[in-house]
């Protein structure tokens, strides 16, 4: 495949095995509802040596939504030059396995492909339209963009959103740069089913932009968007002390601000969701900082499961966005509101169908890809090394996760020092839920129960019938901020005072674990949203 080469190891091959080795057996005539991915992955900074793999994962299957699949892998110095040769097999395929299904441990299934993650270049690249500089390029709408200080932006709130319908007679001509092989797709929606990925478009987009931008970002901008090198190191120091706070399932701690050039985007999500209204309060200009609180707010209702789903936070968010938008034409000007700006504006309509952010982002499969790269043993024939791994019993092993096995709650670590409990049986420091994990160190022992109480756990005991946390509950919980709404409606706080007697509570009454970061003379209290 020009310039390069190309492996194809197949959808039906590839879940086969899957299901056999997990001895999983699905439902009579369901439909496996399959999430593709796309994209480029340089091998080495030395040479020209590009991956380009085509992965799924299924997303109609709980357990399984976090295994990442290789479907196909091309290998050359350059992407393939025809997307439609790169994906014309796997569409075949796909078109096959819907009209006639797939056996799988003895069972008739059909397979459909519901989402197209990219990002916007390899959306682009598979969809043959215009890239992210292009006056036509954004792949919701039929917006023009404009040339503003040598930028191409999208200063215009208002817009027609495309449909299935015209991308496939292409009514806009200037969107389009030929016709992608992914038209042939069963029921596929070329709109609504190549969702925005937030992982690229939020983190290493827009915060990226707001931190580091050449012109307009705080830290590595100009004048007067630019902050002082002295407030430039309080941010810094604030993360310093901020990093001894961060959670067990955040696998960064806080850098410095002055090297978030170099952040990834884990780690501007974290700036974004938690530590933003926090190190920048009463640094930053106040409209600043109610801007870039209005992007936290809206982010933090788009990816959180308690509140997405509902219609009125959900247009709330939407409603945020747009005045992020807006606010920032008037803050920065209109060359600020590029690509990854305007498409604030589409992404809720995206949640709207797929679910919260978590569900159609980039992250699985960029932490694949990772793992993809690590398993090369020299440079030499890469495509050759990741062949002969696939075919070894290890593959799935060392390639994936399918979840643990372990029947949730379980503790561990068992001591003998903690407050107890009448009928307390064993003690813990550790208590592993179905979606965190409780310790009784400092960042990780505090948790928001159903009532809305704050409580910092200090042991975990077991009786003969459940599993209690015993702890001590903050009693002066106050709002973090007023605007763009109070904080408290999505239960974000600022707390300070511990009670000074111990009380008990069943993990049952446990609603989500807490990111507590140092703040004034207290701490701010942040649902931990994923």
């Amino acid at each position: 495949m020009q310039p390069g080469y190309f492996c194809y190891f197949g959808i039906g091959t590839t879940l086969r095995n899957l299901f056999t080795k997990f001895s999983y057996t699905p439902l009579e005539n369901s439909i496996i509802e399959l999430g593709v991915n796309i994209d480029g992955l340089p091998i080495s900074k030395s040479v020209k040596s590009t991956f380009y793999p085509i992965l799924c994962n299924i997303k109609s299957i709980e357990i399984f939504k976090t295994h990442i699949l290789l479907i196909g892998l091309y290998h050359g110095a350059d992407k393939p030059m025809d997307s439609n040769d790169l994906l014309q097999e796997f569409v075949e395929e796909s078109i096959s396995l819907y009209n006639n299904g797939i056996i799988l441990n003895g069972i008739i299934c059909k397979i459909r492909i519901v989402m197209l993650t990219c990002d916007l270049p390899a959306k682009s690249y598979v969809l043959k339209t215009k890239g992210h500089m292009g006056y036509f390029s954004c792949s919701k709408c039929k917006q023009e963009g404009d040339h503003v200080e040598r930028v191409l932006c999208f200063p215009e709130t208002s817009f027609i959103k495309r449909t299935d319908d015209d991308f496939r007679r292409q009514t806009q001509s200037e969107h389009h740069i030929g016709c992608s092989i992914l038209t042939k797709l069963p029921q596929f929606n070329m709109i609504r089913d190549a969702p925005l990925d937030y992982m690229h478009l939020i983190c290493l987009g827009v915060v990226k932009r707001i931190l580091a931008g050449k012109k307009h970002g705080l830290i590595f901008g100009k004048p007067p968007y630019k902050l002082p090198s002295r407030d430039i190191n309080n941010i810094s120091e604030r993360l310093k002390i901020m990093s001894k706070f961060i959670p067990m399932e955040f696998s960064r701690k806080t850098r410095p601000i002055t090297e978030c050039r170099l952040y990834k985007a884990s780690e501007f999500r974290f700036f974004l969701l938690y530590a933003a209204p926090v190190v920048l309060r009463g640094i930053v200009k106040k409209a600043i900082y109610n801007n870039i609180l209005t992007l936290h707010l809206a982010t933090s209702i788009l990816i959180s499961r308690e509140f997405h789903c509902h219609s009125d936070y959900l247009k709330y968010a939407n409603d945020l966005m747009l005045h992020f938008v807006q606010t920032s034409l008037k803050l920065y000007g209109a060359d600020f509101v590029a690509h990854n700006v305007h498409c604030l504006l589409h992404i809720a309509d995206d949640v709207k169908y797929f679910g919260e952010l978590d569900n159609f982002s980039a992250f699985p499969y960029e932490n694949y890809m990772q793992k993809l790269k690590n398993i090369l043993r020299k440079h030499h024939k890469p495509l050759q090394q990741v062949i002969r791994r696939s075919m070894e019993t290890e593959f799935l092993n060392s390639m994936g996760n399918i979840g643990s096995n372990e029947i949730t709650p379980y503790c561990t670590q068992e001591h003998f020092d903690g407050p107890t409990i009448i009928g307390c049986n064993k003690q813990f420091k550790a208590i592993k839920l179905s979606n965190c994990t409780i310790k009784l160190n400092r960042a990780d022992s505090v948790v928001q129960l159903k009532t809305m109480e704050i409580v910092r756990v200090f042991n975990i005991c077991t009786t003969e019938d459940d599993i209690k946390i015993v702890g001590k509950e903050f009693i002066d919980k106050q709002e973090l901020y007023l605007q763009p709404c109070s904080s408290s409606i999505f239960h974000i706080y600022e707390c300070q005072q511990l009670k000074p007697t111990f009380s008990s509570w069943s993990i049952n009454e446990i609603n989500h674990k807490v990111v507590l970061l140092p703040h004034k003379n207290g701490f701010a209290a942040f649902p931990m949203l994923h």
